[in-house]
């Protein structure tokens, strides 16, 4: 059942995931198999943060904490909702355990980077960006369209539209640029005069249409 939920995950389709997630949550609990309970109520977690219901994934991570309390990615995912929440603080001390319990880790500096993002430190946040992808040399450009958003924040728009470029040249999965794309809208609609931002949304939106 855990697979056939991953599959549905897999092919965008959250809602079904969940559907089979909650059933092998219960026969977990029902067998008491703490190591399927967890991995059951954080693929809850993850679909539902797929759905943008950021308040109940957090709730299902930190359910998987009670159980598990120094699994750093949890506590990434954790941090991750509430960022998305505007609980920085909060999201604060799961980047600190996170940094404690995997300090080497590049999802944890790249946490790091969305939470400076959300406090407006833009510098720091490119700096954990860069620090998470010099720590991810298989796929060292997974993190230029986040840390595109402080470089534009902090002017540098040629280096933001090279991160872009660089990252699209990867050819990225199409939902990992569908995801950004809201990401660089929010920041349009805070800052609608900010220099470059257009031409960061049309080169996004230009690479998710259909090539002739």
């Amino acid at each position: 059942l855990n697979n056939l939920g991953d599959r549905y995950a897999e092919l965008g389709e959250p809602l079904r995931a969940i559907e089979f997630y909650e059933q092998v949550l219960a026969i977990a609990r029902e067998i008491g198999d703490r190591r399927l309970e967890i991995y059951s109520l954080n693929s809850i977690g993850n679909a539902l943060s797929n759905l943008k219901d950021h308040s109940q994934a957090e709730n299902y991570y930190s359910q998987v904490l009670v159980l598990d309390p120094d699994n750093a990615m949890i506590h990434r995912n954790r941090a991750d909702s509430l960022i998305r929440l505007g609980r920085l603080d909060e999201a604060e001390t799961d980047c600190q355990a996170s940094d404690r319990l995997a300090p080497n880790h590049p999802y944890t500096h790249a946490r790091w980077g969305q939470l400076h993002f959300a406090r407006g430190q833009y510098s720091l946040s490119v700096d954990c960006y860069q620090r998470a992808a010099s720590l991810k040399p298989d796929d060292p450009t997974e993190f230029n369209f986040s840390s595109a958003l402080p470089l534009l924040c902090l002017g540098r728009i040629d280096d933001a539209m090279q991160s872009i470029r660089a990252r699209l040249a990867a050819h990225p999965h199409p939902s990992d640029i569908d995801e950004m794309i809201p990401e660089f809208e929010k920041l349009n609609q805070r800052y609608p005069d900010l220099s470059g931002l257009p031409e960061a949304l049309e080169l996004l939106r230009s690479a998710t249409q259909p090539q002739e």
